[in-house]
């Protein structure tokens, strides 16, 4: 490799930092600002993409389409931020999932209106040119993405550093209650930046539309790259997002580069160095095998997915900790089941009891190391350091391709057989709803243990956990890794009921669906996660067959939720009871205020 390599290399890896600075700086700015994980900041940028299209299909103007499609999403951006994230005030949590709700709904609004195919955004023939610099060939098209982030990156440090308008804005990021106190509107300062990240967002998607493509889940291929930028950079710091944005863009592309194979751990590392129950379970196991053979495997592959579910719930709903890397536990235990059976031809026989606890050990093994990094943060911090570890797992998955077969992934060829053979689907569902019940009744007797019970009080109170002389961060390090081993024995039972593993399943919208579900159904409930599991497996497996905009239907499930059900479905029964008593609340009022004094 000599030096032409090494200069090429890391001008194509300057000029995709400044691409993802564009997506990263807003991103960073809002969660400054508002505290908020936006999650459906990469469908801001697929949005301006496609409305850009829509611009130059229309005028035939590029250049008209790169403002109509930047102020037009962050028209979308605001009303977002005005109409749903603003009556939700400071809850992490529920804000994380409205956005997801959100970027299902864009994702399949874009699938409606502008179809599924891949789309090039062409610039004007002026910007298609090279020139030569030193004896290199440069595109001028990727000058101009460094010129264009050099330029707004200049633009927003004056507005920040030299107006009153950016001393709001720097005050409202180092401490919001302050800057009300002093006559600071932080609301319409919230709406202002939510608004230009989405801007920002979309004016990165019209100009990276032009290499990258337009194409369906380039959303969720964009988010995680706009997190490690704000991870590494900094969180409300336009000058660490900068610097985030360049070294993503480098290691990406060196990455990508020197080691293809491992490109995306490249990548991901630096962000996670930085930073009525059982008569309805027994109703399943009698009901499901008398049905037709879609229905027993859509119930299978429910249940086995409900126990990495559950083990998000320990974490989510007894322990307070809200993680989005619990896919991660997934998958290894499924790349250890197909790895094993595809190249060793192990655990097809009575050797499959060992490759279980092989999965639930090695789930648990690397949760002891993510916790390492993740359990001394809390709240929002835990969430994007738990994403960032996640996304370690997807990357060595996506590009390990000797090993776990790449995007290709690994197909299983059949499934065990000890004298019971599990290729037949009711045997095989009978022995996942076995593991299934084992499993709900260990977390149950975890939960109601002391153990559990000390989990419960760490969430409610740890500061006061920790005055009694609890030790918070051994309990939560320890509930940690049993959710990764639960998670693992999801994985192992997975890949045998899917028939095939892959880098969708450590991806993260595997892991935030698992925390949808748990919401849904009611956290710190753990059956709740189970419900919200069935519901989810049978909107998106059926629905899909039947209409083509089923993720409005999942999209609309999720937001009205957050909204009018926060503590899940199995929270129905506590606000009925608590409505009946209100009237008497309201009648005793009455009496007391009508009496004289």
């Amino acid at each position: 490799m000599d030096t032409r390599f090494w200069l090429i290399q890391a001008f194509n890896g300057i000029s995709y930092g400044a691409l993802l600075f564009l997506v990263g700086s807003g991103l960073s700015l809002i969660f400054g600002v508002m505290r908020i994980v936006n999650l459906a900041h990469g469908s801001y940028f697929l949005l301006g993409g496609y409305v850009a299209l829509t611009v130059i299909w229309t005028t035939g103007s590029w250049l008209l389409a790169l403002p109509a499609a930047a102020l037009a999403i962050a028209l979308v951006g605001l009303f977002m931020e005005r109409v749903f994230l603003r009556p939700l005030g400071f809850d992490p949590l529920r804000q994380v999932l409205l956005t997801v709700g959100f970027a299902f709904l864009f994702q399949q609004a874009a699938l409606d209106i502008w179809t599924g195919n891949n789309f090039d955004i062409n610039p004007p023939e002026a910007l298609t040119q090279s020139i030569v610099v030193g004896g290199l060939y440069l595109p001028l098209y990727r000058v101009f993405m460094i010129a264009t982030a050099l330029a707004i990156g200049a633009l927003l440090w004056l507005v920040m550093e030299k107006t009153r308008m950016g001393a709001a804005v720097r005050a409202t990021v180092d401490d919001a209650q302050m800057a009300r106190g002093v006559g600071i509107d932080t609301s319409r300062i919230s709406m202002l930046i939510f608004s230009l990240g989405a801007f920002l967002a979309a004016l990165g998607g019209v100009i990276g539309g032009a290499f990258l493509g337009i194409y369906p889940g380039l959303d969720f291929e964009m988010l995680p790259l706009a997190f490690a930028v704000v991870i590494i950079g900094g969180m409300g710091s336009l000058g660490g997002a900068a610097i985030g944005a360049l070294l993503v863009g480098l290691a990406d592309n060196f990455g990508k580069a020197l080691f293809p194979e491992i490109s995306y751990f490249t990548l991901y590392a630096p962000m996670a160095l930085i930073l009525a129950v059982a008569a309805a379970v027994a109703a399943i196991a009698i009901i499901v095998p008398n049905t037709n053979s879609f229905v027993i495997l859509l119930a299978t592959r429910a249940l086995a997915f409900s126990i990495l579910v559950m083990s998000l719930d320990i974490l989510l709903g007894f322990t307070g900790l809200a993680s989005l890397g619990q896919a991660a536990y997934l998958g290894v235990g499924a790349y250890t089941t197909a790895i094993l059976a595809t190249k060793y031809q192990f655990g097809l026989g009575f050797d499959f009891w060992l490759v279980v606890l092989f999965g639930i050990l090695i789930g648990a093994a690397l949760a002891a190391v993510f916790g390492l990094f993740a359990i001394r943060a809390t709240g929002v911090y835990f969430l994007m350091i738990t994403l960032a570890l996640g996304q370690c797992v997807w990357g060595l998955a996506y590009r390990w391709n000797s090993l776990t077969g790449g995007d290709n992934g690994i197909n299983l060829r059949g499934r065990p057989n000890f004298g019971i053979d599990l290729a037949n689907e009711v045997t095989f569902f009978y022995l996942v709803f076995g593991f299934f019940a084992a499993s709900l009744l260990s977390m149950y007797i975890l939960v109601q243990s002391p153990f559990g019970r000390s989990l419960a009080g760490i969430r409610e109170r740890e500061l006061r956990m920790q005055i009694l002389g609890y030790n918070t961060w051994l309990h939560k390090y320890v509930a940690f890794i049993i959710a990764g081993g639960f998670g693992g024995l999801s994985g192992v039972l997975w890949a045998h009921t899917a028939g095939i593993v892959s880098p969708e399943n450590v991806v993260l919208t595997t892991s935030v669906d698992a925390l949808l579900m748990a919401v849904l159904g009611g956290a710190g409930t753990l059956v709740g996660g189970v419900i919200g599991a069935g519901i989810v497996f049978g909107l998106r497996e059926y629905l899909s067959t039947l209409v083509p905009w089923w993720q409005y239907v999942l999209g609309a499930v999720y937001v009205l939720t957050i909204f009018y059900l926060p503590t899940g479905l199995m929270g129905i029964p506590q606000r009925i009871r608590q409505r009946r008593k209100s009237p008497g609340k309201e009648e005793d009022a009455k009496t007391l205020a009508s009496v004289p004094s």
